[in-house]
């Protein structure tokens, strides 16, 4: 009686990694079981092949040392000669690109960004830093983290491991910053730029505009005058209107100490506008009343002001603002842009109170408070020369485009309200007072 020994089945090493991964055809008795450390890499890359993408050698490399390491007896187990099966490949290895660079490029000159430059995200004359390499979880993270710092910047696109900034001093600091000692193909200029802007972080007073010492330093005379002129020379007793306005002017420094000393004998709610960092803050009316959202505006001298109304609830806010603000200009002071159909009890007492309160005049230099509502903003108002120094909404709500992009040219615009919009929280960065 002669001993029969079966062969060993060879198969190729996508169909050991679909085999293993329960994607192929060939039946196997009894499945594999991957241990949870192989799990994720296995799967992922047995689905690849599975769609017919090719092999890298990089990944044929990691499978072969995985499958030798931790499987070998499971496959001879079920009838199949590893060893064998790692030297036949489906198809030929993928060549992968691993070109690794950050450089400038021109947006015209980038096809994928057609769509997104349509969508006014980048101009076509614009350049654009473009970081590249093949995939790296480490090196990802450094993209995201700098994305966060700046999560309102739209301007950002990724394609085929390419990532793409606005060409702009903040993302030339932080891009080479962060990746000078893992990419060595860098753009001459970005190295020269970043030499720059790292000479000027060590020597801010040399270049940086701002308050030193009481002194408005590195921006034009004819600037620095004008601000004398409206606000005086930088003292303790002045500078908080200069920090109010910190993000407006782009006076990038102030002394620290000095600013707190001359926010000191301020009232808390000031305070808190006067240090924000954003344009746009949420007052809470259920921790602040109205006038005390006045009286801020007034310490900051945050007058002529806008006031935004939605139509819906037009009577009712108006009445509540103007009660106010009454006690602290003339009606001749004021007026109202817009009117309501006749149609409904509401609508026709918010006109009503407009003519009873005679703020229907037209707009002139010497108006310090217009209200307009949410929808539209008038034509008159726009062909005038009058300025809103901080804006009012008594909603936190969304403004119509046309408001919205009006809005663009003030530094504070307060919400009040009980509750912050979601428009907001995804749209807009806004500080929580």
């Amino acid at each position: 009686m002669s001993n029969t020994i079966n062969p060993l089945n060879i198969y190729t090493v996508e169909d050991c990694l679909e085999i293993m991964t329960g994607l192929s055809d060939i039946l196997i008795s009894p499945p594999f079981v991957l241990q949870q450390r192989d799990r994720n890499i296995i799967s992922n890359i047995a689905m690849k092949t599975f769609k017919g993408t090719g092999l890298t050698d990089k990944q044929l490399a990691v499978v072969k040392k995985i499958l030798i390491t931790n499987y070998a007896q499971d496959f001879l187990d079920r009838g199949i000669d590893l060893t064998a099966s790692l030297e036949q490949l489906r198809g030929p290895l993928r060549e992968l690109d691993r070109s690794t660079f950050i450089k400038i490029k021109s947006v015209k000159n980038i096809p994928e960004l057609k769509q997104t430059y349509n969508q006014g995200n980048f101009h076509m004359e614009h350049k654009v830093i473009v970081v590249r390499f093949p995939f790296n979880l480490s090196y990802a993270r450094v993209i995201n983290d700098i994305k966060k710092k700046y999560r309102y910047d739209d301007r950002y696109f990724n394609f085929d491991n390419q990532y793409l900034f606005p060409y702009e001093e903040k993302y030339v600091y932080h891009l080479v910053n962060k990746f000078k000692e893992k990419i060595k193909d860098i753009d001459p200029v970005l190295i020269s730029v970043y030499e720059k802007l790292s000479e000027i972080n060590q020597h801010p007073e040399q270049y940086v505009p701002g308050i030193y010492n009481y002194q408005i330093c590195n921006v034009p005379q004819t600037f620095i005058d004008i601000l004398h002129n409206k606000f005086g020379v930088p003292s303790k007793e002045n500078l908080y209107l200069y920090k109010d306005r910190q993000q407006a002017l782009s006076l990038e420094h102030m002394d620290n100490l000095a600013v707190e000393q001359s926010l000191s004998n301020l009232d808390i709610l000031t305070k808190k506008i006067a240090a924000r960092k954003t344009f746009i803050v949420n007052i809470n009316r259920n921790k602040w009343t109205l006038d005390q959202v006045l009286n801020s505006l007034i310490e900051l001298q945050r007058f002529p002001l806008l006031v935004i109304l939605n139509e819906k609830t037009a009577a009712d806010d108006y009445h509540e603002i103007h009660t106010k603000l009454k006690n602290l200009f003339h009606n001749d002071q004021m007026t109202v842009m817009f009117r309501l159909p006749n149609q409904g009890i509401k609508n026709i007492e918010f006109n009503q109170m407009i003519s009873e309160n005679g703020t229907n005049k037209p707009v002139d230099k010497n108006t310090k408070i217009v209200y307009i509502n949410n929808r539209r903003v008038p034509k008159p108002l726009i062909k005038s020369d009058w300025c809103a120094e901080s804006v009012i909404n008594l909603r936190s709500e969304r403004e119509h485009n046309q408001v919205q992009n009006f809005l663009q040219q003030c530094d504070l615009i307060v919400q009040y309200d009980s509750e912050e919009s979601p428009w907001n929280m995804w749209h807009h960065e806004v500080e929580k007072i």
